[in-house]
């Protein structure tokens, strides 16, 4: 959008420096704006040429104006900017009100858009207000699953655009299918679309969904907290392992759930994790979830679901 629109509004890219193909040329390079300042930090971490040029690496999106590469000093291995994304998120929208700094940095470092303003110190505006914050998730692939996860464990609110696809309807389907008949976002059993009906039949067959519909909230119908618990001590546990077992067995139920949802031939090598990580989102108490195929009760857009997102910031729980 930012292409098509042709408008200079900075956005920063957050990725994992050990995946980015052909980092190498990223090694002691200059600013274009800055002669005097360089990447020299780079040259800290120290990859093999394999490891610089693999074909697992990816591209870096042209479409952003900046970026913000994190490295462990591992090489393809995805996700290792997720916590430092939602980190800096947090602290640029936290209490403390610095958005005239902001603005200055980026007129110093020739980002922004045409003609942008820096409100005076002597204006109305509170001093300590803090910066509105939202993730929105649309589509997206398993390691979008780590952002959403980074954004709620530090108390950003996320929208869910349902109907989207992918990732975006996996976690609004968990979320929906904790509430009870007459909320908002129940989904009566006929109308559970295929995937949804397979995530409930996973908590069915291996999460005792049973034990755990019991002393649940007027809302709620199923405790996610029990479960994600139970679930941890499976990952923990090594006794049930090897061809056959039931561990093997729910990981491939999983896995076939996942290639549903995200239209993928192979599954992901840690199923368990994953589900874990997805249900620890729905059970946030930060989701907010628009259906762009039914639309919230008394016409709300897409733009009111936003701001009313962004006001809550607790979700439909809390309404």
């Amino acid at each position: 959008a930012r292409a098509l629109m042709e408008v200079q509004v900075p956005l920063i890219g957050f990725a994992t420096w050990g995946c980015i193909r052909g980092r190498g040329r990223f090694v002691g390079a200059r600013s274009a704006s800055d002669k005097s300042s360089g990447l020299d930090d780079y040259k800290n971490v120290v990859l093999s040429d394999e490891q610089l040029y693999a074909k697992e690496n990816v591209q870096l999106d042209e479409n952003h104006s900046h970026f913000v590469l994190v490295s462990d000093g591992t090489a393809n291995d995805f996700g290792k900017e997720f916590d430092v994304r939602a980190q800096l998120e947090s602290v640029v929208a936290g209490n403390e009100n610095r958005t005239e700094e902001i603005l200055e940095m980026l007129k110093d470092l020739k980002m922004g858009w045409r003609d942008m303003t820096v409100k005076s110190k002597n204006e109305d505006a509170q001093a300590n207000d803090p910066i509105p914050l939202v993730l929105i998730c649309v589509q997206g692939g398993p390691g979008t699953i780590g952002t959403c996860l980074a954004a709620t464990e530090n108390d950003v609110p996320l929208l869910l655009v349902k109907g989207s696809g992918k990732a975006a309807d996996l976690i609004a389907d968990a979320v929906m299918l904790k509430f009870k008949a007459g909320h908002v976002k129940y989904v009566p059993d006929t109308s559970m679309s295929k995937p949804m009906r397979m995530l409930l039949e996973y908590l069915k067959d291996f999460c005792d969904l049973r034990e755990y519909v019991k002393g649940v909230t007027k809302e709620h119908s199923i405790d996610y907290a029990g479960i994600i618990e139970d679930l941890n001590f499976k990952q923990a546990d090594d006794s049930d392992l090897g061809a056959g077992s039931r561990r093997e067995m729910e990981s491939e139920a999983i896995n076939k759930m996942f290639k549903v949802y995200w239209g993928m031939e192979r599954g992901l090598p840690n199923p368990l994790k994953t589900m874990v990580d997805i249900l620890k989102i729905a059970n946030s108490r930060k989701c907010w979830v628009f259906d762009l195929n039914d639309p919230d009760p008394g016409g709300i857009d897409f733009s009111g679901s936003l701001l009313r997102c962004i006001i809550n910031n607790q979700g439909y729980e809390d309404e």
